[in-house]
């Protein structure tokens, strides 16, 4: 029984080392607070059916060091343009999710992010308290090139 328990912590407390993330906001409160806070916001991009979003999320944002480092310099959003139905107002526009066929859509806020180029999946932007935005990179990265890119905005 002992052996039981002792196992069972030992997995949660393991799976809490493994699953760590950075601690994710909902996009759009974080850009209408971007003004109040002091932190950057990084708004990681990706699609459900994207295998290598699920590769960064897994190896990188996963990753303890890289979770502890975003989550004391950054605020942290999520954002799935296919997916994504709300309304977003940022810097003075308002961008809605267009609809493109039955079931198929996309939000007007990723054109804006990827400056009318054809989205990459995934994609790290940072936007800073001054509404400026950075792409950081489009396609994988791996945690060390993650850190060094956002290293400068700490």
């Amino acid at each position: 029984m002992k052996i039981r328990i002792a196992s069972a912590l030992l997995l949660l407390f393991w799976g809490s080392l493994v699953c760590a993330q950075p601690k994710e906001h909902d996009l759009k409160q974080n850009l209408e607070s971007l003004h109040s806070l002091s932190k950057p916001l990084i708004i990681y991009v990706r699609a459900d059916w994207c295998t290598i979003c699920l590769k960064l999320n897994s190896e990188v944002f996963q990753d303890p060091e890289v979770s502890k480092f975003i989550d004391s310099h950054f605020q942290f959003s999520t954002f799935l343009p296919e997916i994504y139905r709300h309304p977003i107002r940022f810097n003075k526009t308002e961008y809605v999710f267009k609809k493109r066929g039955i079931g198929l859509g996309e939000h007007e806020f990723a054109d804006f992010l990827f400056s009318k180029e054809s989205l990459i999946y995934p994609s790290v932007f940072l936007i800073l308290p001054n509404q400026q935005t950075i792409s950081i990179s489009k396609g994988y990265l791996s945690k060390e090139d993650l850190l060094e890119k956002l290293q400068p905005f700490i």
